[in-house]
């Protein structure tokens, strides 16, 4: 049953999305479950297995540093569109890019994509849209076909058996693009990401290895991750992929800061000591994406109309993670159950007043500059169904979001 979203459009001419025809699809048969990897040799001891987890996250951090995307592909576009004398109404605008995010995650919703297939797939998209020249950016009707490729093929690499290329012809796209249209930009999607699918590593490839870790802890103490913990940690990393100013901090700061955030909201307190143990940052580290996170956060609570990533998590399943408050005030009873340190409870407390400016129509201050490459200022998500083109950058990300609330 399609939710109160599903029919949301990009642009007035790109097609919504259309979910009748997913009742005429068969389940594949189930298959009987594989012989774990673990029993084909030899016994492995604790020791073992801590090293080899050891060794995949570093490569994870090797992977995120050397596969970054350009944070700043729209400032880059806006200035060669200036240099060749090419109209503003071509170039791609933060406003547009949240929109087709949250396309995207009311797409991979309606058709069971997975989640890391979602975030796979909006890494996909912004490796795709930088790679472009302008006014060659995809836009309208164009970035419509993009976004459904882009998750198409992330679902059918992380899953062993993806909906097939006309369902989303014709569900997705409702039919305005034959499927060559569809193969052919899956050639040119996969061109430009130069087939590095492997080497994307995402904000939930990232918060997975923190909740398994803290799992295995909580596991050793006799008892279990709180569900509201897990849901709302997910529920604000999937909301960091409509804030295309995230795209500057790493996709292990991003989880680190959703998890971070997360204990804030439900005023559980989470010791610095414990939190770079479990995500490898410190609250120092943390405090400029923090701030922007809690913009997002705010900024999804006082919108008019629900974005699909809201709803999704209003689900009672998922803890109802998008039913918890914002932060609105520095004097938030929940900041003061942290007990994180002065670093910490300093950057909480900034998050906070960011997060209040925020909800008053008011652009968070600019965080300082970052690590090579240097963080460029937010540019904020935009309103699902509002014009996607546009002069790039806007005005102030909250002031935008309020005004079309």
């Amino acid at each position: 049953m399609p939710h109160a979203n599903a029919g949301r459009r990009l642009s007035a001419d790109a097609p919504g999305l259309s979910f009748e025809c997913l009742e005429t699809i068969e389940k594949a048969p189930t298959q009987a479950p594989c012989t774990p990897i673990a029993t084909w040799g030899p016994s492995r001891t604790a020791l073992d297995a801590l090293d080899d987890d050891c060794d995949y996250s570093e490569h994870l951090r090797a992977l995120e540093a050397s596969n970054r995307v350009d944070a700043q592909y729209m400032s880059h576009h806006a200035a060669a569109a200036a240099t060749a004398a090419a109209a503003p109404a071509a170039l791609l605008t933060p406003y547009g890019r949240a929109s087709a995010v949250d396309w995207m995650v009311d797409a991979a919703w309606q058709l069971g994509v997975s989640n890391d297939a979602l975030f796979l797939a909006v890494a996909l998209l912004d490796r795709f849209l930088s790679r472009q020249a302008p006014p060659g950016a995809a836009c309208g009707v164009q970035l419509t076909l993009v976004s459904a490729v882009c998750l198409w093929v992330a679902a059918k690499y992380e899953h062993s058996s993806a909906p097939p290329l006309e369902l989303f012809s014709r569900c997705l796209l409702r039919g305005s693009f034959p499927t060559s249209a569809l193969l052919a930009m899956e050639a040119e999607l996969l061109a430009a990401v130069d087939y590095r699918l492997a080497s994307v590593t995402t904000a939930k490839t990232f918060l997975r290895r923190v909740m398994f870790d803290l799992g295995a802890s909580e596991a050793a103490r006799g008892s279990r991750v709180d569900e509201r913990l897990y849901f709302l940690s997910s529920y604000l990393a999937e909301a960091s992929l409509l804030e295309y100013g995230l795209l500057a901090y790493l996709p292990s700061r991003v989880a680190a800061t959703a998890f971070a955030l997360a204990h804030t909201l439900l005023g559980r307190p989470l010791p610095a000591e414990g939190l770079r143990e479990l995500t490898g940052y410190g609250p120092s580290e943390l405090a400029e994406p923090m701030r922007w996170l809690h913009h997002v956060h705010g900024s999804l609570a006082s919108a008019g109309s629900l974005y699909a990533v809201t709803v999704k998590y209003l689900n009672p399943d998922m803890a109802a993670a998008a039913a918890v408050p914002p932060i609105v005030s520095a004097g938030d009873a929940r900041l003061a159950a942290r007990v994180v340190g002065a670093a910490a409870a300093a950057a909480a407390a900034a998050a906070a007043a960011a997060a209040t400016g925020a909800l008053q129509g008011a652009a968070p201050a600019a965080p300082a500059a970052a690590a090579a490459p240097a963080a460029p200022r937010p540019q904020g998500c935009g309103r699902a169904g509002e014009g996607c083109c546009g002069a790039a950058g806007g005005g102030p990300p909250a002031a935008r979001l309020t005004a079309v609330a």
